[in-house]
């Protein structure tokens, strides 16, 4: 029974996570899809509420490919600036959401 759950762990930790996030520059970050699979993103959210991000663009449809990046704007410099992003996602043809934090 312990060698099925270590199995399982081992499995689970193996694959690829479905989002990185990446510096590109200066105050530019991004959103990597990392799957082969096409993700969707419903919603990017700023934590604590109330916070801002200073530029995010959505796709038109939501859909990211493999390789593709959702880039925003961030400064910590501002007083209200957010302190982690929740990125709300689920696979392209499937209703289950998902939620990607990324610590600021």
């Amino acid at each position: 029974m312990a060698a099925e759950k270590s199995v399982s762990l081992q499995e689970e930790q193996s694959k690829p996570k479905p989002w990185t996030a990446k510096h590109v520059s200066g105050d530019l970050y991004a959103f990597v899809n990392n799957l082969t699979e096409v993700l969707r993103v419903h919603r990017v959210e700023p934590f604590p509420e109330g916070s801002d991000i200073l530029r995010l663009r959505l796709s038109p449809d939501g859909l990211y490919q493999p390789g593709d990046r959702l880039e925003f704007m961030y400064s910590s410099k501002f007083s209200n600036a957010p302190h982690k992003l929740v990125l709300h996602w689920s696979y392209e043809h499937d209703e289950e959401q998902h939620q990607f934090i990324l610590p600021l």
